[in-house]
């Protein structure tokens, strides 16, 4: 689960902790719930056996990908438009996606976006948890009529994948050592 001590009206979740949370504590949280459109519905049948552990939620489906696929079913303006529109007004929105990554991290930060300066919209979002989906980061900024939300989220991505280089490096140098080690032994 990912609540951000700095923004706790919007907070960021994988299905699985989701579920955990509706299912196990009666909580206030608004929901917007973005679903696989290759998931079976019988995953996401807590949410309506815990319905009255949460107040409202909204329903999407669209996959995690950023180019046409004849497959899978991409993000499209209406469904981010209908998810802006919902949340207006909402306090304690909770957005998840099966993994927690990259669309609901999108989503959550265009929600912010309509709440704050893009640059404060950013601290809901962990370099070590999330990567939001440009390509939905792209049509929110587009149907706020603000380039910058697009900017400085495309900033904060190019830092982000700075910090996971140099994570990479420095796992796979320790690595290499760890079998330097263990064979000179």
């Amino acid at each position: 689960m990912a609540v951000n001590k700095r923004n706790p009206g919007i907070a960021i979740f994988s299905l699985d902790d989701m579920l955990q949370e509706i299912y196990f504590n009666k909580t206030d949280w608004n929901i917007v719930s973005i679903r696989d459109s290759d998931h079976a519905a019988i995953l996401y049948q807590d949410f309506y056996d815990c319905r009255r552990n949460y107040g409202e939620i909204i329903i999407e489906t669209f996959d995690d990908i950023i180019d046409e696929s004849s497959v899978l079913r991409r993000a499209d303006a209406g469904q981010v438009r209908r998810i802006l529109e919902w949340s207006e007004g909402k306090n304690k929105i909770a957005v998840h996606c099966h993994m927690g990554i990259s669309r609901s991290s999108a989503i959550a930060y265009l929600i912010a976006c309509t709440r704050m300066p893009e640059r404060k919209a950013l601290e809901i979002l962990d370099f070590s948890m999330h990567y939001p989906n440009r390509h939905i980061v792209y049509l929110g900024a587009s149907m706020l009529g603000r380039e910058a939300v697009y900017r400085e989220c495309m900033d904060w991505l190019e830092v982000a994948d700075k910090k996971l280089m140099k994570t990479y490096f420095k796992n796979a140098k320790n690595d290499i050592r760890y079998s330097l080690k263990t064979k000179a032994t």
